[in-house]
């Protein structure tokens, strides 16, 4: 009465392969999205570090603008201090402040090493192959209204990154509802009855029976999951529209700094100075006047350098959170 089966069995998952790897490709697209956030952040900081670069350049350039006016001042007091019209104690005045202005110089020179050395690292080498770098500064942005720029946000990697997790936890959601079902069992063979010395086709299929509570944890998992998804895109989205409006209102104050500066203040105390130099010459003026004009002609100019740089770093800023370039420029002489 003996017999022998050999049979051949298999799982029907009824779907689940397909929900894995669809749960697969999303998780493969998280990363992505990851990828895309990390190169953006680095865009960002390399253009901070080449700006840095630059900015010192100009300060560099402005100095020597300082140093070149110092050295003038000091001419002009000797001349007269020779000629026995103005005491020697403005002379080592104006000689201190061509020192102090040469030691700002000696400073910038410094920084200015410094900041190609950072910007080389970043390109991945230490020793910079460049001595300087290529820009503008005074080409300031004139970026679009406030409305328009907040509608690109969306591509902000750190938004489309939560849209991405939300299909991941979807799709995790399909495959958790997916397990809940048991598998069904197939199988087939051939049995060989030795009693009657005959051969049999089998086949059998084996279907559990499921239960209210299947996967019922991983389920729930899963939509807590989305849920936190949906309040985390909320809470960031409302925080990258702040951080947006505070840089694009910082920005549009450096341009309306940068402009009054350049086309109302410089102007007159330039003019000033001159008139001054040319008074100081003749005698009518003592010394402290004109270091006062001369103090305020530099310091005009530098604050004038500082709001370009600073717009074209609030451009920078705009930029990475909107996920997109500006190329709208001014050319502001």
């Amino acid at each position: 009465g003996a017999e022998t089966t050999l049979s051949l069995g298999w799982v029907l998952e009824r779907g689940k392969l397909e929900h894995r790897i669809a749960a697969a490709r999303a998780g493969v697209s998280m990363f992505e999205s990851e990828a895309e956030i990390q190169r953006l952040d680095v865009t960002a900081q390399t253009a901070r570090l080449f700006l840095g670069t630059l900015a010192n350049q100009e300060r560099l350039v402005q100095t020597q603008e300082a140093v070149a006016l110092s050295e003038q001042t000091v001419k002009v007091v000797k001349e007269r201090v020779n000629a026995g019209r103005t005491p020697d104690a403005d002379l080592a005045r104006a000689e201190a402040e061509l020192a102090r202005v040469r030691l700002i110089r000696e400073d910038i020179e410094h920084e200015l090493e410094t900041s190609t050395y950072r910007l080389s690292a970043q390109w991945g080498k230490f020793e910079p192959r460049f001595s300087r770098v290529t820009g503008d500064i005074q080409r300031l942005p004139k970026p679009a209204d406030f409305s328009s720029l907040l509608a690109q946000i969306d591509q902000n990697p750190s938004l489309s990154r939560y849209l991405t997790e939300k299909r991941l936890h979807e799709a995790g959601l399909r495959l958790a509802k997916a397990e809940a079902k048991p598998n069904w069992r197939l199988n087939t063979g051939i049995r060989r009855l030795e009693l009657t010395n005959d051969h049999a086709f089998v086949a059998g299929i084996t279907i559990p029976l499921a239960t209210r509570n299947q996967n019922q944890g991983r389920i729930a998992e899963a939509r807590a999951k989305l849920a936190m998804v949906d309040a985390n895109q909320t809470a960031t989205r409302l925080q990258i529209e702040t951080q947006m409006f505070a840089v694009y209102q910082a920005l549009q104050h450096s341009l309306h700094r940068a402009k009054t500066l350049r086309e109302e203040i410089l102007p007159r105390v330039e003019q000033a100075l001159a008139d001054t130099q040319r008074a100081y010459a003749l005698g009518r003026y003592d010394y402290s006047v004109l270091q006062l004009l001369q103090s305020e002609v530099l310091d005009t100019r530098t604050a004038l350098v500082e709001s370009r740089i600073e717009a074209h770093a609030y451009l920078i800023e705009i930029e990475r959170l909107t996920g997109t370039a500006i190329p709208s420029l001014v050319q502001q002489p």
